[in-house]
């Protein structure tokens, strides 16, 4: 700590070791045994808060401990302070700042430490005896952020001080001065137990603007530049504390942590390759969360199957289920469309790749928020796994390889810094050749340098913000547009400066007493809501199986409904009106299950029963569950190409062929409009507790299987592991949501679907087909009584993996 914050620190505590031998001279005034905390209205530069805590025994402090805590919360080791270095009180040099500009003009008139000792010491009394309203008190969360930096105006605006009140208790004291525009009533003598000429001594030595006499502050803008300094020792000198508390009800953000809920005794991670299973797993027994995990794996994923994901370059919907509250959130992790991305300028481009089909990738956005709140490793920690694998090299996948020969033109005449990783020398690698991304290491390897210099300075939070701004506000967003400069792209800087990712409601219903939740639009998740509303009201009990020609017709017929009023509304309901209460209503489900007959094929057009608003590939998905009972069910995608992005190694989204160029369409491309997500990864709950996550990829695909899986298990017994392996079907009886956006009014069913099926299928007057993208589906299943997973990986992806971790008690 520099010499003038520890002078400040200083001040302040001797300010509180006054008031608080003031408050003991008093039987009145006295306080009970116990512990009280303190805090500091003068944030530092990095946004931290000094705290204090003192024992109390028998009207004495007997002991002191000090700790810092940051904008976000999160508070340093406290260390025990030697009360007598603050027994006496400290001489003028050591209160103001030495450099202020002002210290040799400052009112010799202020008020003196009885004044302050007088106040406080009431303040403190009135905390500790006002019984009800003090427990509404100390449960107040409004921390007050003080400005003291000037504006472009030269001013400060903001100055708030609160002691001991809530805003709804006028019978507590508080003043306020906001902007010069709020004003807060204080009641002063029955409050403080002091005159209102030694209140105004106080409110005067804040500013001079106050008029003498008012029992009230409201204030102007407090200042100029040249009295910043000025300002602060005189608020510093003057009220030392916002708010005094007993840790025993303290707010939940400065208490100590709450008991943690039971154990769910096994964990788990289920991914689309072993290697990305291994690095949550490593996180878990780390004693990492459910959303540290999620990260990991995203982060291992973006290495080992990096055509379809990127933590870095793509975008992502999870959802985050929370233990201790019980409650599940949604995490919107997708960019908006490039300014320079109209449809004037993608139109003639739609059909051909490049960085033109490329949106702002958010998805490093939304995994920094989702840490934020519900994360606890260091970031460093939690991107080491991905690191090593960028580094030292992973095995080629039969897949990667398959996707490398489909890109392989492209790469080698188009993209030299994608050749150069995946062909050196020309040649195509071998399955199970070792493969590095040394640049992808090292751009992983600057976010996690980046948290680690600033969590030093700003706590855990503050360097999880610093990642995010170096990659949307500093030199990797540079470089990404420097790239997208010097190859015709879409991209400014002005596209990634300003975006934030956003934790968001989710939306759900109830399949017969089971919450189905889902990410809600942008995300297409709503459409299988409609599928499982319109599905929820048929007796499954009386047909064979999954494979009865009856149930795969209500599927596909139900599932093609849900992406048919997905296609006439949903779009980014920031630009768009999503009718998503009617669109999950039980009338509008009743509507749709009217038009589904056993004997007839619905074809498109299918007609729309709801009002238009006028104005208006491929992915990855795992799902992970933490010892504490914390889940993650989570899809990422960048679609589907090879496309890296100069020498930062971070390959690049084209979810652009998922956006329309038809007027009226809900999803017409317009800069800065969200795209349609096709990601969407589903949470059921059962008596209010995890009970399946999962998810299924594949552009239009995604909610169909997912439908399928959920019903197989629900309604069928089927374990996770055979719903995730038995042959799917899909119904392409609307536009599709990729370029050319065509409806084949068809019905796609997987090898090894039974002849006999398909041939009940097409005598039903569906017209099968073979081909389809199936996608890549995860499932865990949870047993709500005694919290054993069963967990399914899917056959197809030939390196996915489902672990659990198993710990005991003690563990």
């Amino acid at each position: 700590m520099d010499s003038k914050a520890g002078a400040l620190l200083r001040r302040g505590i001797v300010g509180i070791l006054i008031l608080l031998a003031a408050a003991g001279c008093s039987t009145a005034n006295s306080l009970d045994s116990g512990s009280y905390t303190a805090y500091f209205s003068l944030p530092d530069a990095h946004g931290w808060n000094d705290e204090v805590t003192l024992e109390i025994s028998n009207g004495e402090v007997v002991a002191a401990y000090h700790q810092r805590r940051s904008a976000f919360g999160e508070t340093t080791s406290a260390q025990e302070l030697d009360l007598e270095d603050y027994a006496t009180e400290p001489q003028a040099s050591d209160t103001l700042p030495a450099d202020s500009p002002d210290t040799d003009n400052l009112d010799t008139d202020a008020p003196d430490a009885d004044s302050i000792a007088a106040l406080y010491a009431a303040a403190l009394s009135a905390a500790a005896n006002n019984g009800p309203e003090q427990q509404q008190l100390q449960r107040s969360r409004s921390f007050v952020q003080e400005s003291f930096e000037p504006d472009n105006d030269g001013q400060i605006y903001r100055f708030s001080v609160t002691l001991g009140s809530d805003a709804e208790d006028a019978s507590l004291p508080e003043f306020s001065v906001i902007d010069g525009q709020e004003t807060q009533h204080i009641g002063i003598e029955e409050t403080f137990g002091i005159s209102p000429k030694q209140l105004q001594e106080i409110l005067e030595a804040a500013h001079p603007d106050v008029h003498p006499g008012e029992l009230y502050a409201s204030l102007e803008p407090l200042g100029h530049t040249r009295d910043a300094e000025r300002l602060r020792a005189l608020i510093m000198r003057t009220m030392a504390l916002t708010r005094v508390y007993s840790p025993d009800t303290a707010p939940a953000d400065t208490a100590a942590t709450a008991d943690s809920p039971p154990h769910n005794q096994q964990a788990g991670v289920v991914s689309a390759h072993f290697l990305a299973t291994a690095a949550g797993i490593e996180v878990l027994e780390a004693g990492g969360t459910a959303t540290d995990a999620a990260v990991a794996v995203a982060a291992a994923l973006s290495v080992v199957e990096p055509w379809f994901s990127s933590a870095l370059g793509g975008g992502t919907w999870a959802l985050h289920y929370d233990a201790a509250s019980g409650q599940v959130h949604s995490q919107d992790g997708v960019g908006p469309v490039a300014a320079g991305n109209t449809v004037e300028y993608f139109t003639p481009r739609a059909g051909s790749d490049g960085l033109h089909q490329a949106v702002v990738p958010g998805a490093w956005g939304g995994w920094i928020e989702s840490l934020i709140e519900f994360g606890e490793l260091p970031l460093d920690q939690i991107l080491a796994p991905a690191i090593r694998l960028a580094s030292d090299g992973f095995p080629a996948s039969p897949e990667l390889i398959n996707r490398l020969e489909g890109d392989l033109e492209a790469i080698l005449n188009d993209r030299p810094d994608t050749a150069a990783i995946y062909l050196p020398d020309g040649n195509m690698p071998a399955e199970g050749d070792t493969l590095q991304i040394p640049e992808m290491a090292d751009t992983f390897q600057r976010l996690a340098d980046t948290y680690r210099r600033f969590a030093e300075e700003r706590g855990h939070r503050g360097g999880l913000a610093a990642a995010a701004d170096y990659f949307y506000r500093g030199p990797l967003a540079e470089r990404i547009v420097g790239f997208s400069d010097a190859n015709d792209g879409p991209f400014a800087l002005s596209d990634f400066t300003p975006y934030h990712a956003n934790m968001v409601d989710p939306i759900s219903i109830d399949y017969n007493g089971i919450e189905v939740f889902q990410n809600p639009p942008n995300s297409q998740g709503i459409t299988q809501l409609m599928a499982l509303n319109i599905l929820k009201d048929y007796d499954f009990s009386g047909y064979t199986g999954p494979d009865d020609p009856d149930v795969v017709h209500l599927l596909t017929e139900a599932i093609k409904l849900a992406h048919i009023d997905k296609y006439y509304h949903v779009g980014d309901p920031d630009w768009v009106e999503v009718p998503v209460a009617e669109l999950l209503s039980a009338a509008h489900a009743d509507e749709r299950r009217a038009q589904i007959s056993m004997d007839s094929v619905l074809e498109w057009p299918v007609e729309n029963l709801l009002p238009v608003d006028p104005d208006y590939s491929h992915t990855t998905t795992f799902q992970i569950i933490d010892s504490q009972g914390n889940a993650v069910s989570t899809t990422t995608s960048l679609g589907s190409q090879f496309l890296v992005l100069g020498d930062t190694g971070i390959h690049i989204n084209n979810r652009m062929r998922m956006m329309s160029v038809n007027e009226g369409d809900p999803n017409l491309i317009v800069p800065g409009k969200k795209v349609r997500h096709t990601s969407n990864p589903y949470m059921a709950l059962r008596d209010d507790k995890p009970y399946i996550l999962g998810g299924n990829t594949g552009v239009d695909t995604q909610p169909q299987g997912q439908t399928q899986q959920f019903i197989w298990v629900v309604e069928f017994g089927m374990s996770p592991q055979d719903a995730v392996s038995h042959p799917r079907f899909l119904t392409r009886g609307f536009p599709s949501a990729q370029y050319p956006w065509e409806a084949d009014n068809d019905l796609g069913m997987e090898e090894g679907t039974p002849q006999e099926l398909r041939e009940a299928m097409e005598a039903r007057g569906h017209t099968v087909s073979e081909g389809g993208i199936w996608g890549n589906a995860n499932m865990i299943v949870i047993d709500p009584e005694s919290g054993e997973l069963a967990l399914g990986a899917d056959p197809r992806g030939g390196v996915n993996q489902a672990e659990v971790l198993t710990e005991d008690n003690d563990g």
